[in-house]
């Protein structure tokens, strides 16, 4: 994928997150991931991707979820709902700013 397929793809999973499409962990990881690749977004922005996905990496989400004892997965879900409650405001924000970022042409 070169810079432009990331950008762009970058610009669906942020719209995705605020429209409630995708997880907003899951989409934090695929935005750290793309925000690797220098010009795909500012770093303020990927700086708020990568922590999130660093203070969440050991949490199943995903397919890998399948795999995990369901009385374990309770606890790892409120472990994920707290996350999400602590990283919301800074998530949503990075997504608009990548909104901002590349406009829709």
């Amino acid at each position: 994928m070169d810079t432009d397929q990331k950008k762009s793809r970058a610009k669906e999973v942020a719209q995705a997150v605020l429209s409630g499409r995708i997880g907003m962990l899951d989409a934090c990881r695929e935005l750290a991931r793309l925000g690797d690749t220098p010009g795909v977004m500012s770093e303020e922005i990927h700086i708020v991707f990568l922590g999130a996905h660093s203070e969440t990496d050991h949490l199943p989400l995903g397919a890998v979820r399948d795999l995990w004892d369901p009385q374990v997965l309770l606890e790892k879900d409120r472990q994920i709902a707290e996350m999400e409650a602590h990283w919301r405001d800074r998530v949503l924000a990075a997504c608009w700013n990548i909104l901002d970022q590349h406009p829709r042409t």
